[in-house]
């Protein structure tokens, strides 16, 4: 698959089935858009950031093989390896079985096989151009698309709207056939000072949200991360208490080997981005030391 990557011109708004930076760069993203500009969460906190969480509806089962060979073709894919992957996905079969009830056999017209290799990078394929023409930046993982802006006025507010209109656009073209879940996706509105604008897709908004989880990390609209300390320590809480419950010969070197593999993993996830810029009452530090009771 990395011989098939390297000579694409893939887009590097894409973070997820393909190699990139990690998963926390794009956490530092979510948790201040702006990140990379202001270099301080002290002084994000004085901009006004608007983020839109969007969501394209049953991704990887609208992708229509058609024209996504008509996409690998113009990435310069052709010969042996495009008829390769186009017998790959024509001609599938699926069916349903329950208690021991299967249904009929049913052609499979559209998608790309879940559980793959190739199917997430060929839904990576298909979506590149998501972003043409879009000033707002784009961060995309799987088939969430984040567009942030910084806002300072209406005008600000106004561009944000039009490339929202240009993603909206892509997704509903009869051409591509795909579509945002529109009840999925929320706006956050950053910053105090923030003229929270409300934006619309087709006929209905966004709905505004003071929290959002993302890429399993609770994001607020203060950019405080006290939900996303509680929200750690009680998934890793959680399974330490399985541990507890399930393993009756509690020899240190056992459970300190249990700890490492299950509970701490939960406990650091993406820390770089969110425990330094919480301090008060040392609550992490606190959460740690009742776990490892």
């Amino acid at each position: 698959m990395s011989n098939i990557v390297r000579p694409l011109d893939l887009s590097r708004s894409r973070a997820g089935l393909r190699s990139m930076p990690k998963l926390r760069t794009k956490s530092f993203i979510v948790i201040g858009p702006d990140f990379e500009v202001c270099g301080s969460s002290s002084k994000l906190r004085r901009l006004c950031v608007d983020t839109l969480f969007l969501d394209l509806g049953k991704a990887f089962d609208k992708v229509p093989y058609q024209r996504l060979m008509e996409k690998l073709r113009k990435h310069g894919i052709g010969g042996k390896l495009l008829r390769t992957i186009g017998n790959w996905l024509s001609k599938r079969r699926q069916r349903v079985c329950v208690k021991g009830v299967k249904s009929t056999w049913e052609e499979v017209w559209s998608g790309v096989p879940h559980g793959s290799v190739l199917g997430p990078l060929l839904f990576l394929i298909y979506i590149n151009d998501l972003e043409e023409e879009v000033v707002s930046k784009v961060f995309k993982f799987v088939g969430d698309t984040k567009l942030f802006r910084q806002v300072s006025d209406m005008v600000d507010a106004v561009g944000m709207e039009e490339d929202l209109d240009r993603l909206v656009e892509w997704a509903d073209n009869d051409k591509w056939q795909m579509q945002f879940n529109v009840s999925k996706c929320k706006v956050m509105h950053v910053g105090k000072k923030n003229p929270r604008h409300p934006y619309y897709m087709s006929s209905n908004g966004p709905k505004s949200v003071e929290v959002e989880k993302d890429l399993d990390i609770m994001v607020t609209s203060d950019l405080k991360c006290s939900q996303q300390c509680e929200y750690a320590y009680s998934k890793a809480n959680r399974v330490m208490g399985i541990i507890r419950r399930t393993i009756t010969y509690k020899e240190p070197r056992i459970m300190l080997s249990l700890y490492k593999t299950l509970v701490r993993p939960h406990v650091e996830y993406c820390s770089c981005a969110w425990n330094p810029s919480y301090k008060k009452g040392n609550c992490w530090k606190r959460h740690s030391i009742d776990i490892l009771k």
